[in-house]
C-alpha cells in the first residue's frame, strides 16, 4: 500500500500486482529582474543622459549616451547619427506597446507627467540586469497603483554575461520591463511578485516566440522545483504555468491571462488565478497538475493522449529528480508527503514489476494528479480519479506522479 498524506488532509494511492500478462552558470545572468531594489517605492533620482530619442510611436523617450560609462553600442546601421540599441529598442518598444493594448486589451499605465506623456526609458551600464522597472510615485496614496520609467542594460552585447544576448536580449528585455510598467497600473502586492514575473516572462515568448529566452528559466524549473508556485524562488521559472494557460484556456479576443490581470485590481494573484479557473470550468488543482504533466512531457518524452504540449517541449528539458532523490519511489509500500502549498508536487516510481498493476485513489479537496507513464514517444498520460487505473509494469519505463494541490493555509515565501 501506498499512503500519500498531506499537511491538512490526506489521499490514499494503493497499487497491486494482478496476475502477470505475458510477462540558470556564474557567469551568466539567466534572469532579468522586474525591481532590483523593491524598497526604494517612491520617488527616486532619475539617470541624466545626454541624447533623447522619440520612438516613432510617440509613446517612448528613450535617454542614451554616446560616450562615457553608459555608452550604448556605438553601431550604426539604421541611422548614422542614432545607434542601433536606440533605434530597435524605440522599435520592440512600439510593437509591444501596441500588442498588450491594442491586441490583448490592458489598460494605459498611469502617466508619470501629463506635459510629457511618454513612458521614460534610460539606457546604464549594468552586468547584472538585463532590466529594471522603477516604481516612482503612487497614483493616489494607498492605491498601490504606480507610474514607473524602465531601464536596459548597455551591456546586452555580451554573450558572457547574458543568456540572450544582443538585439534578441534587447527584443525579450523590452517586452518583459515595459509588461511591468503596465502591471503597476493594475495594482502592486508584496504577495504578487510571482506572478508579475511570471507573467512578463510569457508576455515574452507571446510578443517573441522566435527567441526563446524563457528556455533558460524552463530549463532551471526542471531540475528544482519542490516549491510552491508563489515561491520567490520560482519567480521566473515558473513560467510554464502561464504557458499552460494560455495554450488551454485562450481564444481569439479571449487571453486568460489578461482576464486574471483584471481581477488582480480587486483581490490576490492567487485568487485571482482560482477564480478565473472556476469560471473556465476547471480548479487550480487540475491546472497544477496538468502544468506538471506538461512539464514531464518534455525531451525525449511525449504523449498522443495529452492535448496541451508546450510548443517547444521537443528543445526542453523533463523534469529530473537529481536534486530531489526523496521523491523517487522505489516500493509501491512508501509513504509520501506533500506540502500545504499551492504547488506540482513530483513523484518518480522506478522499478515497476512486470507485472499488471491496479492504482486505486480517494481523493479529498484541493487536490488533483496525473500519472504519466514514460515510454519515450509513446508515453501515455492517466488521470487518478475514482475509476482505478490498470497499469502494465512491463510496458513502460517508468512513471511519474504529478500532483496538482491548492491549500488556504498557503505561505509560499
Amino acid at each position: 500500500m501506498m499512503t500519500i498524506k498531506k499537511i491538512l488532509y490526506t489521499f490514499l494511492l494503493i497499487a497491486f500486482a494482478l496476475n502477470p500478462i505475458f510477462a540558470k552558470p556564474a557567469d551568466i545572468q539567466a534572469t532579468r529582474t522586474f525591481l532590483k531594489p523593491f524598497q526604494t517605492f517612491g520617488n527616486t533620482s532619475r539617470p541624466i543622459r545626454a541624447k533623447e530619442y522619440l520612438s516613432p510611436s510617440g509613446r517612448f523617450l528613450i535617454h542614451y549616451d554616446n560616450s562615457g560609462y553608459n555608452e550604448v553600442p556605438q553601431d550604426f546601421t539604421y541611422n548614422d547619427s542614432i545607434p542601433d540599441f536606440v533605434i530597435k529598442a524605440a522599435e520592440y518598444l512600439d510593437g509591444s506597446f501596441a500588442e498588450l493594448h491594442d491586441s490583448l486589451g490592458y489598460n494605459i499605465p498611469p502617466t508619470d507627467n501629463i506635459e510629457s506623456p511618454e513612458i521614460d526609458v534610460y539606457f546604464r551600464s549594468d552586468y547584472m540586469y538585463y532590466g529594471v522597472t522603477q516604481p516612482e510615485n503612487e497614483v493616489e496614496p494607498g492605491s498601490n497603483v504606480w507610474t514607473s520609467y524602465l531601464s536596459l542594460s548597455t551591456r546586452l552585447n555580451d554573450s558572457t554575461i547574458f543568456y540572450t544576448y544582443g538585439l534578441e536580449g534587447l527584443s525579450v528585455t523590452c517586452a518583459h520591463e515595459l509588461f511591468h510598467v503596465f502591471q503597476l497600473g493594475y495594482k502592486f502586492r508584496n504577495g504578487d511578485i510571482f506572478y508579475f514575473e511570471m507573467s512578463s516572462v510569457w508576455f515574452e515568448e507571446h510578443m517573441f516566440p522566435e527567441v526563446n529566452d524563457y528556455h533558460s528559466y524552463f530549463n532551471s524549473y526542471a531540475s528544482d522545483w519542490n516549491y510552491a508556485i508563489n515561491n520567490g524562488r520560482l519567480d521566473y521559472d515558473n513560467v510554464g504555468f502561464n504557458l499552460y494557460l494560455d495554450k488551454r484556456f485562450s481564444s481569439t479576443g479571449a487571453n486568460i491571462i489578461h482576464n486574471i490581470w483584471n481581477r488582480i485590481v480587486d483581490t490576490s494573484a492567487l485568487q485571482s488565478i482560482r477564480d478565473e479557473l472556476e469560471d473556465q470550468g476547471s480548479t487550480f488543482e487540475e491546472a497544477l497538475k496538468d502544468w506538471g504533466s506538461a512539464q514531464i512531457l518534455c525531451g525525449p518524452n511525449s504523449a498522443d493522449n495529452f492535448l496541451y504540449p508546450f510548443d517547444d517541449a521537443v528543445d526542453m528539458e523533463t523534469i529530473s529528480f537529481d536534486n530531489n532523490t526523496s521523491n523517487i519511489i522505489t516500493s509501491l509500500g512508501e509513504n509520501i508527503s506533500l506540502p500545504a502549498d499551492p504547488m506540482v508536487s513530483y513523484f518518480k516510481i522506478i522499478g515497476l514489476p512486470d507485472q499488471i498493476l491496479l492504482f486505486e485513489t480517494l481523493f479529498p479537496a484541493g487536490t488533483d494528479a496525473n500519472l504519466i507513464c514514460l515510454d519515450g514517444h509513446q508515453s501515455e498520460v492517466r488521470h487518478i480519479g475514482t475509476t482505478p487505473l490498470v497499469i502494465d509494469g512491463g510496458e513502460f519505463n517508468d512513471c511519474i506522479i504529478a500532483i496538482g494541490s491548492d491549500a488556504d493555509d498557503v505561505t509560499g515565501f
